[in-house]
Formats: C-alpha cells, structure tokens, sequence
C-alpha cells in the first residue's frame, strides 16, 4: 500500500511541470541570452557601419591629396587666402590640368585654383587669366576644416646677403613674409567621420611645388 502511495506521488510531481522558481530562472536566462544576442548584433552592425564610414573617409583624403597634388606639383606661385585657404597658380603648358579636371594647356594664360572649405566641403575655384573666367565646385564632402603651412627657402648668399635659394626647405610658416621663397604646401584636414556624436580624423599631406625646386637646384 505505501509502495503504491510512493509511486502515484511521484507520478504527481513529475506531471505537475515547472514550479514557479523554475519558470523564473528559466525566464531570466532567456532574457539574458536574447539581451546579449541583440547586443552582439547591434555592435556588429555599428562597427561594419564604422568602417563603410572610415573607408570613405580615406577615399576622400586621397582624391584631396591627388586633387591638390597635380596642380600643387606645377605650381610656380601660391599665396594663403582667408587664413584658412591658399590659391596655386601656373601658366597653362601640355599635359596640365587644373584642379577640376579640365585641361590647362594655354601657355598665353595664368590658371589660379584656389582651394578653400566651406559647408563642411573641400572647394575648388579656378580663374583664367586673362579673360576672367571663373568655375567653383566642390572636390570633396566630409571635410570641417582646413589649415595650410608653406615651406620656405630662405637660403641666402653669405657674402652679398642676398636670397639664394639652393631648393633646401628651412621651415615651415602659416604665413610666410615672402611667398617667392615658398616651395611646398602642407596641408591639414579635418575630416569627418561620423556627424553626431561628432567624430574626426585628421589628415595630412605635403606637396612640393617642382617648377621652383628645379629652378633653385639649377642655380
């Protein structure tokens, strides 16, 4: 009788299921694993987003660099404008464009393209002279700032004193006293990567103006 008694009794418990303690703790650790499953999804997603957002971040700063670069190599003036900007000048010969992609071949004329950042863009303006013609667009978005450093020669003669540049850069000045001595441009950006919560990558680059390191070491 008792052996029978024993045996329904445990029969009961096994088909009364879960206590509530039970229920509880098997809950909590659902949630626990559905919290740390959605964690592990939404930094995923923000960090594959992050790298989209860095890729294009250095795709930028290298269409700067090339941008700036071609017009930069055959410059032979180059003067800052508005403290944050600078303007390369040349005149037109074969093979050159300016810093829109458009062909610089007239040896009668003097391209300026200035380079300024307005609107979080990277601009670019260039006037022919003569006839005055001038085209603005913009090279490259993403972009909050911009500073600009010129590199000098200031090698002078010991004996006269005078300017004798040997294509050797002594420094390098936000502002210059003499813009002839000036033979590269280095530029800084300030690239945005991400908006809100603002997040920057800054940027760096120097281009050598060849026309008058040619013409110094040539001396």
């Amino acid at each position: 009788m008792n052996s029978l008694l024993s045996s329904n009794k445990s029969r009961i418990r096994r088909e009364s299921g879960f206590t509530l303690v039970e229920l509880m703790v098997g809950l909590l650790l659902g949630v626990i694993l559905l919290t740390a499953t959605v964690n592990i999804f939404i930094t995923t997603k923000q960090s594959y987003a992050l790298k989209e957002t860095m890729a294009l971040v250095q795709e930028n700063a290298l269409f700067a660099f090339d941008s700036l670069r071609q017009v930069v190599n055959a410059a032979d003036g180059v003067t800052a404008t508005n403290n944050t900007g600078f303007t390369v000048t040349f005149a037109g010969r074969a093979g050159l464009t300016d810093c829109l992609g458009n062909a610089a071949v007239d040896s009668a004329k003097r391209y300026l393209n200035r380079f300024y950042v307005s609107n979080e863009q990277l601009f670019c303006e260039v006037t022919t002279n003569p006839a005055s013609s001038t085209t603005t667009q913009a090279l490259v978005n993403q972009v909050q700032s911009m500073q600009v450093e010129f590199g000098v020669d200031k090698t002078v003669d010991e004996v006269t004193k005078e300017e004798k540049p040997d294509g050797f850069i002594e420094e390098y000045l936000s502002t210059p006293g003499n813009y002839n001595q000036v033979l590269s441009v280095r530029v800084h950006l300030r690239l945005i990567v991400k908006p809100t919560p603002l997040v920057t990558q800054d940027v760096s680059f120097t281009v050598a103006m060849l026309p008058k390191i040619l013409a110094a070491v040539d001396l």
